[in-house]
C-alpha cells in the first residue's frame, strides 16, 4: 500500500500536470503537413513568400538563404553571402528578393535565372534586426542594433535619409503596398513612421518592448508581438489594447491572414508554440503543433491556404489550414 504522504504528492503531481497540459494545449494540435528538418544548421530564423505564392525564402542563422517550391516544396536554389543570421527578407516581385543579417550586409538578390545572381550589396557597420521593402516608393528600409532606421535606394542601395531612433531597433514592418513603416526600439518605444522618417501617428505606448509587428490587409489595425501579451493599435485614433495570450515567453513572429480575420503568433524563450486568434474576438481558433525549440518567424501565404514557420530546432514548417480542424 502506498503511503498517505506519496499518495498526496502523486495526486498534487498528477492534478499540476493536468493543469499546466491543458494551459500548454488548450486547443487540438494541427500537425504541419510539411516537415523540412535540418533546413538550415544551426537554426532556421525568417520566412517569406513570394508575391504569387509559389516560392518560399527561409534563412538560416549561418547566413544561407534557401528558396523552395511551394506546394511541392523542393529545393529550388541556396543563396550564400551571409556570414551570420537572416535577420530580414523581402521580396520585390517574384524573382527579386533583398536579404539583410548580423553580418550588417543587405542584399539584392535576382532569382529568375537557375543560377541565383547578386544585383547589389553594401554592409554596414552595425548589425540589421529588421527590413522592409516600401513598393509604392520602391525603397529599401533597414533598422540596425545602433538605433539607426535608413532609408535606402532600390536597387542601388544608396543611402537616401537615415535617423537616430536612440535605442537598439528590435522590429521593424511596413504593410503590403504601404509607404509607412512601424518601428520598435528598446525602452518600450513605438513608431509609425512617413517614407521621408517622420512620426506620422502618435501610438499609444506599450507596457513592454515590441519584438515583432503586423498590418493588418485593410491598414486600420498594428499588432505588435511583446512578451506574452499582443498589442493591437488602433491606426485611426492611435489606442492601444493589451491581450494576453497563451504564450509562456516573448513573441518573435506575428502575421494577420489575407482576408483580415486572424492574427497567427508563435512563441519564443520557453515557448515555441503557433496560435491563431480572431481578430474580433481575440478568441483562438486553431492551434499548430508546437516546434521541438523556440520559434523564431512565420507567415501565411498570399492564398491564406498555408502558414510557413521556423524555429532554432533547424526545421522550416509547413501547415495547410485548407485541413479540417479540429484534426481528427
Amino acid at each position: 500500500m502506498i503511503p498517505y504522504f506519496f499518495r498526496i504528492n502523486i495526486f498534487v503531481f498528477m492534478v499540476g500536470g493536468l493543469i499546466l497540459a491543458s494551459a500548454c494545449s488548450p486547443l487540438p494540435a494541427q500537425r504541419p503537413t510539411v516537415r523540412l528538418e535540418n533546413a538550415h544548421a544551426f537554426g532556421s530564423t525568417q520566412v517569406e513568400f513570394s508575391p504569387n505564392g509559389q516560392l518560399l525564402a527561409s534563412g538560416g542563422l549561418g547566413g544561407d538563404i534557401k528558396i523552395w517550391s511551394v506546394p511541392s516544396v523542393e529545393m529550388v536554389m541556396t543563396l550564400k553571402v551571409h556570414i551570420s543570421a537572416v535577420r530580414g527578407m523581402a521580396w520585390v516581385s517574384d524573382s527579386l528578393l533583398i536579404s539583410a543579417g548580423d553580418d550588417g550586409r543587405v542584399v539584392v538578390w535576382d532569382l529568375a535565372r537557375k543560377e541565383p545572381r547578386q544585383i547589389r550589396a553594401r554592409r554596414f557597420t552595425s548589425s540589421i534586426k529588421g527590413l522592409a521593402f516600401l513598393a509604392e516608393s520602391g525603397e529599401i528600409v533597414s533598422g540596425h542594433k545602433d538605433g539607426t532606421v535608413r532609408v535606402l535606394e532600390y536597387p542601388s542601395l544608396r543611402t537616401l535619409r537615415e535617423r537616430d531612433m536612440g535605442s537598439r531597433v528590435l522590429a521593424l514592418r511596413s504593410p503590403s503596398q504601404g509607404a509607412f513603416l512601424a518601428v520598435s526600439v528598446k525602452g518600450k518605444k513605438v513608431f509609425l513612421l512617413d517614407r521621408e522618417l517622420r512620426v506620422v501617428k502618435d501610438l499609444q505606448q506599450p507596457t513592454r518592448n515590441i519584438f515583432s509587428f503586423a498590418f493588418a490587409p485593410d491598414r486600420q489595425q498594428l499588432a505588435g508581438g511583446g512578451w506574452f501579451k499582443i498589442s493591437l493599435w488602433d491606426l485611426s485614433s492611435g489606442a492601444l489594447e493589451e491581450w494576453d495570450t497563451h504564450h509562456f515567453g516573448k513573441i518573435p513572429s506575428l502575421d494577420y491572414s489575407p482576408d483580415g480575420e486572424e492574427i497567427a503568433s508563435i512563441g519564443r524563450i520557453s515557448d515555441s508554440k503557433i496560435f491563431l486568434t480572431r481578430r474580433e474576438s481575440g478568441e483562438l481558433s486553431r492551434y499548430l503543433l508546437r516546434h521541438s525549440l523556440c520559434g523564431t518567424a512565420l507567415r501565411f501565404s498570399p492564398d491564406g491556404r498555408y502558414i510557413a514557420s521556423t524555429s532554432d530546432d533547424r526545421s522550416v514548417r509547413i501547415y495547410d489550414l485548407s485541413e479540417p480542424y479540429p484534426p481528427r
